[in-house]
């Protein structure tokens, strides 16, 4: 079936979870097309995923990203990355979207907290917000991040319910202090929330 003519059962072996990784190996050397669908397979090699990532291929690469176990090297890959999408829709321009694979990196509990900590200083709002709403964000990680610039990072921080009151009350000080455009009742409601449960 690996070797079939048509491209839907190549496909569907590559997606069966049975299918061995040097079988994915093979299939993938015959067919490029396949990529983001091998990137998805959970039996596809280390090898195999970091040479498909150093393709610098925006679904590829997105693809891999949402993998739930990645190795150090293919973190790297996917922190350095720097892609344009394809384009989405007719008239649509293709731009840089690296930040969505390093907002999937940021989301991911399995990343390292190092990794997560060089990530909190992303120039892209989406990926800092990423880490906002992690369920296991470290009290020095919510301080960091609620001296950000971005309402919507923020908002994601005062949404997240396993930030401490030291850091809900340090942005209520901030939003006093007329640094962030952040409604105040948002942030007063979190407080309150927060003292019921204490």
């Amino acid at each position: 079936l690996a070797y079939y003519q048509d491209q839907d059962i190549r496909e569907a072996v590559v997606v069966n979870n049975k299918t061995p990784a040097d079988i994915i190996d093979s299939i993938f050397e015959k067919d490029i097309s396949i990529k983001e669908i091998v990137a998805k397979n959970p039996h596809a090699s280390e090898a195999l995923l970091c040479s498909l990532a150093k393709e610098n291929d925006y679904g590829v690469l997105y693809a891999i990203s949402q993998r739930e176990c990645l190795s150090e090297a293919i973190i790297e890959i996917l922190v350095q990355c720097d892609c344009q999408a394809k384009k989405f829709y007719p008239n649509h321009r293709p731009e840089n979207y690296s930040w969505r694979i390093r907002k999937e990196l940021a989301s991911n509990l399995n990343i390292r907290t190092g990794i997560i900590n060089s990530l909190l200083e992303d120039e892209h709002h989406h990926v800092r917000a990423a880490i906002a709403l992690r369920e296991d964000i470290s009290e020095e990680q919510a301080m960091m991040l609620a001296h950000d610039l971005s309402d919507l990072v923020i908002k994601k921080l005062v949404d997240n319910p396993n930030v401490s009151n030291s850091v809900i009350k340090l942005l209520n000080i901030l939003n006093k202090n007329s640094k962030f455009s952040l409604h105040i009742n948002s942030i007063q409601q979190t407080i309150s929330k927060n003292n019921n449960k204490s």
